[in-house]
Order: C-alpha cells, then sequence, then structure tokens
C-alpha cells in the first residue's frame, strides 16, 4: 500500500505512508518522512531513519536497526547487533541481545547493557550504569 507522496512499496504487503519513503520487502512498513524499511518485516516509524535488519524497527529520527530483531528508537541511535536494543540519543548497541540506553552510549560485549550518560560495555555479559564508566571485561559490572 502507497499512501502520500514519492513513497515506494515494492514488495508482497509492503507499505510505504507519508514522504520518500522505501518499504522494500515483504511486509515492511515506512512511515513518516525519508524512511527505508528493506527486509522482510522490518518497520521505520518517523523522519530519516533505516531499518535493514530483518523484523527490526526504528522509531524517532535518524535511527538505524540493522541487526536482526533490533530496535533503535529515538534520535541517532543504531543497533547492529542481532537482537540489540538502542534508545535515547546517540546510543549504540552492536553485541548480541546488547542493550545501550540513555545518551552516547556503546554495548559491544555480547548480551551486555549500557545505560545513563557515555558509558561503554564492551565485555561479554558486562553491565555498566551511571556517568563516564566501562565494563570491559567479561561478567563486570561498573556503576
Amino acid at each position: 500500500m502507497v499512501v502520500g507522496n514519492q513513497n515506494i512499496a515494492s514488495s508482497d504487503s509492503a507499505t510505504a505512508v507519508g514522504f520518500n519513503n522505501n518499504a522494500s520487502n515483504s511486509s515492511a512498513t515506512a512511515v513518516g518522512a525519508t524512511n527505508t524499511a528493506t527486509n522482510s518485516s522490518s518497520t521505520a516509524v518517523g523522519v530519516s531513519n533505516n531499518a535493514s535488519g530483518a523484523t527490526s524497527t526504528a522509531v524517532g529520527f535518524s535511527n538505524t536497526a540493522s541487526g536482526t530483531e533490533s530496535t533503535a528508537m529515538g534520535r541517532s541511535n543504531t543497533a547492529s547487533g542481532p537482537q540489540s536494543t538502542a534508545v535515547g540519543t546517540s546510543n549504540t548497541a552492536s553485541g548480541t541481545s546488547s542493550v545501550a540506553m540513555g545518551n552516547s552510549n556503546i554495548a559491544s560485549g555480547n548480551y551486555s547493557v549500557a545505560m545513563g550518560f557515555s558509558n561503554t560495555a564492551s565485555g561479554a555479559q558486562s553491565v555498566v550504569l551511571g556517568s563516564n564508566n566501562t565494563a570491559n571485561s567479561f561478567y563486570s559490572v561498573a556503576t
């Protein structure tokens, strides 16, 4: 289904609504302005979001969800790991099932969590909370 101006829905059950959106795979959905949903069941909603991972979701402004079943919400977040989640502003979740929430956090270790401001969780299964902290070894915690 296509509604609006300069939208493209180029596959079965694809939906593009608004302005200059591209939904180019089965059941992909792009709603708003300049969003791209390019994989099966991917969803991009808002402005300038890119959902390229299978079953991925990008919501807000300028977010990228490229990992399979990943979610990026807010502004300028990247969720590139499989089942990863990035929420807030300028967060990156690149590890498998990693979570980065807040502002400018990085969760690159598999199953890691970084929450707060400018934290890095690079160790597998590591957790970092607060501000300007790093957890870089396996199963480490920093607050």
